[in-house]
């Protein structure tokens, strides 16, 4: 199932009541994506030279104030697989939840560059056994000023339920997406969800 573009129906990762304990969701969410996942960097913009408060540049408060907010599409923080044409309890082999999401702005010349971050966790069912799983996450940026999709992909990742272990965790980040500088927060929204059409 892929994600609906047109009113979409959102909802944060904070609100699905989950078992597992989390860190906060938003900009913080992962305590920041270097040092909680890695990613490379290459494609960052150049930091505009800018005069500090705190330590911290003007810009980059004005950027963290802007950041677009990130949201897992309703329906679509789930995936799961079965064991044949039988979809109920008895029949699944893997069931995956988006379990954090967190997204950081850098600022550059008129524009956003997002960092995303994804990180969720991997369980397998009655009919699963350890296994190394394939999950297709889809990211989409959304001007919610005109309703228009700036940006989708569907980012592939891992996780790997090793022999003697019933679950494991799973985490992306990715650096490819981009806007031009907001004038306020709420101009663009980030989705994120499982894109079952690829998996």
């Amino acid at each position: 199932m892929r994600l609906s573009f047109s009113l979409p129906v959102v909802r944060s990762a904070c609100a699905l009541g989950l078992a597992l304990t989390l860190t906060a969701c938003g900009s913080g969410g992962l305590e920041g994506l270097t040092g909680f996942m890695g990613g490379n960097q290459d494609n960052r913009p150049t930091p505009i030279p800018a005069s500090t408060l705190g330590g911290i540049s003007v810009e980059q408060l004005r950027a963290d104030q802007l950041c677009p907010a990130i949201v897992v599409r309703d329906g679509t923080e789930t995936l799961r697989t079965y064991a044949g044409e039988e979809r109920n309890a008895s029949t699944v082999q893997y069931q995956s939840q988006i379990l954090d999401t967190v997204v950081e702005c850098t600022p550059g010349e008129g524009q956003f560059a997002l960092s995303i971050g994804v990180a969720g966790r991997s369980l397998i069912g009655p009919q699963g056994e350890p296994a190394t799983l394939n999950l297709p996450i889809r990211i989409v940026v959304l001007n919610t000023v005109t309703d228009e999709v700036v940006s989708s992909q569907v980012i592939p990742t891992t996780a790997t339920i090793a022999p003697g272990t019933v679950s494991a965790s799973f985490s992306l980040v990715n650096r490819d997406f981009f806007v031009p500088t907001p004038t306020l927060q709420s101009d663009y929204q980030v989705l994120v969800g499982f894109d079952e059409a690829e998996s």
